[in-house]
């Protein structure tokens, strides 16, 4: 940026998969799947909660609950969309990276015993778990190891993100541009503003 103004070819293209158009397309598929779903199930619910309350008396229907739709759900579709397996892989990496973490300081507290006890390299059995320079090579490695794992875990984790973000964003733009009447009156401009902006 001291040479010149950073513009968009400084940047780079993104990549297809976070790119606004593919994450919309596959996110609206599966809010209709999504809602097929939920009417489906909510129909279902509906038939057995209406048998159940023409078997009631009037005054037990005066005191029945009402019936409580199903909501769909934008959680289910966004892991759907991006894929469990990506999301439980990226969560199993960061696990191991942090218990990796621990690995180091015992093997360090495993050389401070063998240096204390004074004995030879060659006798290290009964003092050290294993031989102190595979301890050595291990304390070089394992951070390498653990920084990779969480890299790998973060590029996952921001991918999604960025699918998240995006596809809400435009499911949000989509509805506000085909809200009715009744909706408009019961949604201000500036919350739809702040939803698609902040939230």
């Amino acid at each position: 940026g001291s040479a010149h103004v950073i513009d968009a070819d400084d940047i780079g293209v993104p990549s297809e998969r976070d790119r606004a158009g593919p994450c919309f397309e596959l996110a609206r598929t599966l809010w209709g799947q999504e809602m097929e779903r939920v009417a489906k199930i909510n129909a279902g619910k509906r038939d057995k909660y209406d048998a159940k309350v023409a078997k009631m008396s009037d005054e037990k229907r005066k005191k029945a609950k009402p019936f409580r739709p199903v909501e769909p759900s934008v959680a289910r579709i966004l892991l759907r969309g991006y894929g469990r397996g990506k999301c439980a892989l990226a969560m199993l990496l960061y696990v191991c990276s942090a218990l990796l973490n621990f690995v180091p300081v015992l093997l360090l507290n495993d050389l401070v015993s063998f240096f204390e006890a004074g004995a030879p390299m060659d006798a290290w059995r009964g003092i050290t778990t294993v031989h102190p320079w595979v301890e050595v090579v291990g304390l070089g490695l394992l951070p390498l190891l653990v920084s990779l794992l969480q890299t790998r875990s973060q590029v996952i984790f921001q991918h999604f993100a960025v699918f998240v973000r995006t596809a809400v964003s435009t499911l949000l733009y989509e509805k506000s541009l085909s809200v009715s009447a009744a909706g408009r009156a019961a949604t201000s401009t500036g919350q739809v503003v702040n939803m698609m902006s902040n939230d």
